[in-house]
Parts: structure tokens; sequence; C-alpha cells
């Protein structure tokens, strides 16, 4: 039997009222970076393929990570990351790094060191000395926004996040999750993305994160889907059980998953996924 090679990659949330001028160039996003993470998949591993489809999402502005990345109520922007080598179960990531590019690609660096996940201050030494380019990745546009709402007591959460799950032909499993964190969050919060809560993997199956990070951390919801088909439920039945328990709690998150026979599913609480992936057939398919 022929393994089901599957890659499916995940930008976040957005709200049910947001237009098609808002969803369209998401889409085309979404379709340019699927097809290049498949050329990936198609020749290399189902990490490397997690690798530059997550990258390729830090680098899209559209999306709250990297150069999208959003800023904390002390106007600084702070970058988490999280990789899951489902074969080797080894994780590595990048908790508030400053000043860096890509932190997916520093997380899958880490999974060649003894130590694996790294602070802000592990970050900035770690990166500079494997030469790492020194990256703003604020855009006028935000810091513009962080100074016209920087007195206000509350906001609006945001739903940013990227990500990408992926089995590939020998039937390894590999999760990335990336994230510029919550608009106008407190100063050093942490995000889940950079924990097994928010991205794992295992031999049975991968899980991406998005949301209100503090829910999906309550719930260890990444870890808890995965953990439910190894103990032998499907995928399908995994995640519903896991979204059905978050619903009675009111939690505010969403995940992509994909199992190791190739099959995908995804699902939310509120809100929209902004999630893609190719059907049985081939065919680009989006979740929004």
């Amino acid at each position: 039997m022929v393994q089901r090679i599957r890659l499916v990659i995940h930008g976040g949330l957005i709200d049910h009222e947001d237009g098609e001028e808002s969803r369209q160039p998401r889409r085309e996003a979404l379709q340019q970076i699927l097809d290049a993470g498949y050329q990936v998949l198609e020749s290399q591993d189902a990490l490397q393929a997690v690798i530059q489809a997550c990258a390729l999402l830090e680098d899209n502005p559209l999306f709250n990570a990297g150069t999208g990345a959003t800023i904390q109520r002390d106007g600084q922007f702070r970058l988490s990351s999280g990789l899951m080598d489902g074969n080797r179960q080894s994780f590595s990531g990048v908790i508030n790094g400053r000043l860096i590019k890509n932190p997916i690609h520093l997380a899958g660096k880490l999974q060649q060191f003894e130590d694996r996940l790294l602070d802000s201050t592990g970050v900035e030494i770690q990166a500079r000395s494997l030469g790492l380019e020194v990256y703003d990745p604020g855009t006028p546009e935000l810091v513009n926004r962080w100074a016209e709402f920087r007195f206000t007591p509350r906001f609006t959460r945001s739903h940013g996040t990227v990500g990408a799950v992926a089995v590939d032909a020998q039937g390894k499993l590999a999760a990335a999750t990336s994230t510029g964190g919550r608009f106008m969050a407190g100063a050093g919060r942490v995000s889940d993305s950079c924990t097994p809560a928010g991205n794992y993997a295992d031999e049975s199956c991968a899980v991406s994160c998005t949301g209100h990070g503090e829910d999906i951390l309550d719930e260890a919801l990444a870890t808890r889907i995965v953990v439910r088909v190894g103990d032998g439920l499907s995928l399908e039945a995994a995640v519903e059980r896991s979204f059905h328990e978050a619903k009675e709690r009111s939690r505010d998150f969403a995940a992509i998953c994909v199992d190791l026979d190739g099959n995908a599913h995804c699902a939310e609480t509120l809100g929209l996924l902004v999630a893609a992936y190719r059907n049985d057939a081939g065919a680009f398919t989006t979740t929004f």
C-alpha cells in the first residue's frame, strides 16, 4: 500500500463578518504556500515540509507571525514557535524571541541541540551564534495601531498564529506552529504555540492549534487530541470529542490535524479557521 502524503496549513482565525475582500488574499497566499510545502514534502520529509510552510507563512504580513507579528502592550514584538518531530518524539521551540525573521527556522536548528527550548535571552544568543540575521518584524501600520490603543485598559483579543502539519511517504509526522502573540497582551506574555499544548505530534498524528492561547493551554489541546488517536480513536472522533468538551467550557480556538493514514481534520469553536489543504482528489481546498 502506498503511503498517502498530506500537508495542511493554517493562518489563524478570522471573524465571520470578514468580507470577501479580506478572505480572497488569504486564499491566494495559502495556495502558493501549500504548493511550495508540497514540493518539499514530495522530495524530503514531513519535518522539512512543515518548516518550509511555516516559514513562508511567517514571511507573509497577512498573518500574525514573523513579519506580520503583532505587538505587546509595552511596544515590543515577541515571537514564539514550536516544532515537533513525531518520528523522533522531539520538541523544540522559541519563547518570545526578538529581532528574528523566522522563529521556526531557529526551532528547526534547535532540533540538533541538547537545549531545545529557549527564552528570549537564549534566542538572541543562539540566533546570533548561528548567523541568523537581525530583523525587526514591526510594520509602521502596527506600530501606529499600538500608539492608538496603548492606553486602552482592554482590547479585543486577536486570533493570530500560523501552522502546518504533515505526514510524508515514509509515514513520518510533524507539526510546526508560529505566532506573534496577542495584540496588546501584557509584556512578556507567552503563547501556547511554543508548548506541546499548541503544537504536538507522535507516530499516530500531528496537530497545530490557533486561537486564545490560555484556552489552548487549559485544554492541553494538541496533546489531548494526539493521545486520544494513539489510544485508538479515529482522528475525527478524537477531534470532535476534544472540541465538544471545549465548547462546554466556552473555549475559543481551532486546530488542524493529520494522521498516519493521511486523513485530515480541522475544527474550531468560534470564528472561521483560515486553513487550506489538498482534498482526496488533489484539489486546493480551504475552510473559509
